[in-house]
């Protein structure tokens, strides 16, 4: 995660795909709120943001930003968590319904590393 200034500064890179004079204030938030979450580090985002340009040709969506900073993450080491991928959750259907849960390595690394 970033800070929320880093991510403000990479989305008004994507000046160009807005259309004119119809900039709305909770869409661009939302931007941000996606950027800051789902990026590791100012170099993350900004190739995500980079990646976005060179690929649309109008303003994404949240679920864009998401998804390419998911396909541009950086590599972990091999000795991250096989169960969750170093994130410290895991992802539980229970009931027709998915959820988050903590991985036993946030607690208990020697058990879930490899």
């Amino acid at each position: 995660m970033i800070d929320r200034k880093t991510a403000a500064e990479q989305v008004k890179r994507l000046h160009w795909l807005f259309y004119p004079h119809t900039t709305n204030r909770d869409a661009v938030r939302e931007l941000v709120d996606e950027l800051q979450q789902d990026t590791e580090s100012p170099d993350h985002a900004e190739r995500t943001v980079s990646s976005i340009l060179d690929s649309f040709e109008k303003c994404p969506l949240p679920r864009d930003v998401r998804r390419i900073a998911y396909e541009l993450r950086p590599e972990r080491p091999e000795n991250t968590c096989r169960v969750c991928g170093g994130s410290g959750y895991v992802v539980r259907d229970v009931g027709g319904y998915s959820g988050a849960a903590p991985c036993a390595c946030r607690t208990k690394p020697q058990e879930a590393t490899g």
